[in-house]
């Protein structure tokens, strides 16, 4: 293994670093004033570490193209796990690969890549560049089949061997856990685990604008049909709340404010950057995550949404727990919240959602009333605060 000197003079060439402003809070476009970081580079600097190799970090998604985690500095795939034949793989057999990749879906490389891209002088790195990760793509039938007694099958199989779990799979207007995976990851809330302390997951909050509890009299669109038409409830319940290691992860964009996406609401534990639209000289623009990805170049400059958010957040969940690897999972999401960062736009007036008024018309609205009457809208939109190190 390299110095750590070694691997941090890696970046010092490295353009599309450069491009990382959710590390380190710079980017090529902006210079003036920092964006919005996780302060990944100031950590690794204090600390002399890119995150304890012990740790690993399990991602439920659309599979992972485990090729680009390993170069000449580290080997970041811990193993991977996919079902076939109806049978739960867990491997680290590299020849196999196929089973957990299709060249047709990327998200889960890109989410892989932020939380754990490896050091390299000329790729986008992760937040926590040599912590190890565990892939994991949900089974497919001409679509993906995502659901509870599939995530069950995999904490179960996992649950001695992961440290932090993700998952950026939702519903709305509910998204009620059953009594069964209410009980297998409360179980895992101080015990189990790779570490035996248990295991931290995170959820991404959506990317619907709406609030993920509420109920009230105000018809709020989640989404819109094949027609265009729009979804909506005067009901929404969310209830990974309930859960003391469970945070649940809405989006900021890189200007310390609510992303225009993000859901929002009662149940948001903690917010995290990605990526959002902006005006620069009357023309709107878009500023988004660069990460190590399964796009022929092996990166993206446009990864987004709170699938983005919830991995930014586990990779500085990674590094905090490598101050600390005798933290049990509840402690390590207590931490998390109390260490938050409230340096946030409170201009809440902009923050709308749309609803459909008497008339059947949309039109844009503040929920849970007047930001003037209701000082406590930070954690209605932020939860705890901004994720840092």
């Amino acid at each position: 293994m390299k110095s750590f000197d070694a691997l941090n003079s890696l970046l010092k060439d490295n353009f599309l670093y450069d491009h990382q402003w959710h590390l380190h809070g710079k980017h090529p476009s902006f210079t003036s004033g920092s964006l919005c970081s996780v302060n990944a580079e100031k950590f690794w600097n204090s600390n002399q570490s890119f995150g304890d190799s012990n740790i690993v970090v399990a991602v439920a998604d659309d599979g992972c193209l485990i090729d680009n985690f390993t170069n000449d500095y580290s080997d970041n795939i811990e193993a991977f796990t996919y079902i076939e034949n109806g049978k739960l793989n867990i491997t680290k057999d590299k020849s196999k690969a196929d089973r957990v990749f299709s060249d047709k879906f990327k998200h889960g490389t890109a989410i892989c890549g932020l939380i754990a891209g490896p050091l390299s002088n000329s790729l986008p790195v992760g937040i926590a560049p040599t912590v190890k990760i565990l892939p994991i793509r949900w089974p497919y039938d001409n679509r993906f089949i995502i659901n509870q007694s599939g995530f069950q099958q995999f904490v179960k199989a996992l649950s001695d061997k992961v440290d932090i779990f993700v998952n950026t799979w939702s519903k709305l207007p509910d998204f009620i856990l059953n009594n069964e995976s209410i009980d297998l990851i409360s179980s895992l809330s101080s015990q189990g685990g790779k570490r035996g302390k248990g295991v931290l997951f995170l959820w991404s909050a959506g990317n619907s604008n709406c609030p993920i509890n509420y109920d009230g009299d105000m018809k709020i669109v989640y989404s819109h049909n094949i027609n265009d038409e729009p979804n909506f409830s005067s009901h929404f319940s969310n209830n990974l709340s309930t859960l003391s290691n469970v945070l649940v992860v809405s989006a900021i964009n890189p200007f310390y404010e609510k992303a225009s996406y993000s859901c929002f609401g009662p149940g948001i534990d903690l917010c995290a950057p990605s990526h959002d639209a902006y005006s620069s000289n009357g023309k709107i623009k878009n500023i988004g995550l660069t990460t190590l990805s399964a796009d022929p170049n092996k990166y993206t400059h446009h990864f987004k949404g709170t699938s983005g958010a919830c991995a930014v957040a586990a990779g500085v969940a990674a590094l905090n727990l490598s101050l600390s690897m005798n933290q049990t999972a509840n402690e390590l999401a207590t931490s998390l919240k109390s260490k938050a960062s409230r340096d946030l736009n409170r201009n809440y007036s902009n923050f709308e959602s749309m609803v459909i008024n008497p008339h059947q018309q949309v039109r844009h609205e503040l929920i849970f009333g007047k930001a003037e009457k209701s000082p406590d809208l930070f954690d209605v939109f932020y939860g705890a605060g901004r994720i840092t190190v």
